[in-house]
Formats: structure tokens, sequence, C-alpha cells
């Protein structure tokens, strides 16, 4: 794989994860999650643990979400630059079809 789109998918891969993570610590997810405070008992300490749960389960996610990101983009990366060399010899094979020469006993059969 070429070093500057690994390094490029590496960079947006990371961005986007911080992005993600960001979020978890964004007043709009504070209101997200005071959306469904109707599912917690009352009490103070059950409302710490919803939140340190699900933002747990959310970060947890959002992390196996990037590893697999990751592994995509790899593979995609590979891949695609596999074909590229490969069309170069091929282009170079077909170039080369019509100038070898014709066996003779070839042309009979």
């Amino acid at each position: 794989m070429p070093w500057l789109p690994g390094i490029v998918t590496g960079i947006l891969t990371v961005n986007l994860n911080l992005l993600l993570f960001w979020f978890l610590d964004s007043p709009v997810w504070e209101m997200i999650l005071q959306l469904f405070s109707w599912l917690v008992p009352p009490g103070a300490d059950n409302m710490r643990t919803f939140h340190a749960i699900v933002n747990i389960v959310v970060a947890s996610m959002l992390l196996y979400f990037n590893y697999l990101l990751n592994i995509i983009c790899g593979g995609l990366l590979y891949f695609s630059s596999r074909e590229i060399k490969d069309a170069v010899t091929l282009r170079e094979g077909i170039e080369t079809v019509g100038m070898s020469r014709q066996i003779r006993g070839l042309a009979r059969e």
C-alpha cells in the first residue's frame, strides 16, 4: 500500500472518531440522555450510573466502529492498489500481442 493514501486514511478515521467522541461530551448528548431519564428509577446515584453505563456502551461502539472502518479502508486501499499495478502489466502485455512473430504451424491449425 502506498504511504500517502494510508496516512490520509488514518488521519481521516482518527478525526472522525475524535469528532464522534467529542459528541459524547456535548450538551446535545446530555439532552438525549435526559430524554431517556424516565427509564431510570429515582435517585441521584441511579442517574449517574445510567450516564456512566450508556457512555461506556456508546464509546465502545464508536471504538469498534473505528476499528472496522480502518480494516475496511485498508482492505479497499490494498486491493485497489493491487488492481492498478495489475492494470499496468496487463496493458504492457496487450501492447506486445501484435508485436510478436507468429508461429508458422499455428496458422494452419
